[in-house]
């Protein structure tokens, strides 16, 4: 018989000087986990990078997801797609970003093959994680056109390699 909960509150545990990354948490020894995964990054921007449109892509996410920017709430995504808009949330310099992966109980009851209704027993972020940001059309040609000249420059130049090709092809 079930007796009920032994502590008045939650329990919690947290990992201090660890790392996970990306993928399923079975594969990281987590296998029965049920809760929250945190994930963060400080991403340097320069004053043009930070009033850029910026958005972050989580990719793939096993259940839920919630990112905050600088300690700002992005907004939290319980389904596809696991976009975030953190335009104005981030400044020049560093921008803490941290992501919130949350999953359900399932996990948990694995042990008892008890998880029928109960959710997805997988559980992490599976990414690809992509940031994005937009270029102003100006920034956009610039830039283009140095990657133009830049390829241009690299095809006009040649080697000791491609000479000897070339001699032995004609």
């Amino acid at each position: 018989v079930y007796g009920g909960a032994a502590f008045p509150v939650p329990i919690g545990v947290e990992l201090d000087g660890g790392t996970i990354q990306t993928g399923l948490w079975a594969d990281n020894a987590m296998p029965t986990y049920s809760g929250i995964g945190v994930y963060r990054q400080s991403v340097p921007l320069s004053a043009a990078e930070a009033e850029r449109r910026t958005e972050l892509d989580l990719g793939q996410v096993l259940v839920a997801a919630e990112v905050f920017v600088n300690g700002r709430s992005s907004g939290v995504r319980l389904a596809r797609p696991f976009k975030f808009d953190l335009t104005g949330l981030t400044r020049e310099g560093k921008n803490s970003i941290e992501v919130r992966v949350a999953n359900t109980i399932a996990p948990h009851y694995t042990v008892t093959n008890q998880t029928l209704a109960l959710g997805p027993t997988d559980s992490g972020l599976l990414g690809p994680v992509v940031l994005r940001q937009e270029l102003p059309q100006n920034e956009w040609v610039a830039w283009a056109k140095s990657q133009v000249a830049n390829l241009r420059q690299r095809l006009g130049r040649s080697t000791p390699e491609l000479d000897a090709a070339q001699r032995l092809w004609e």
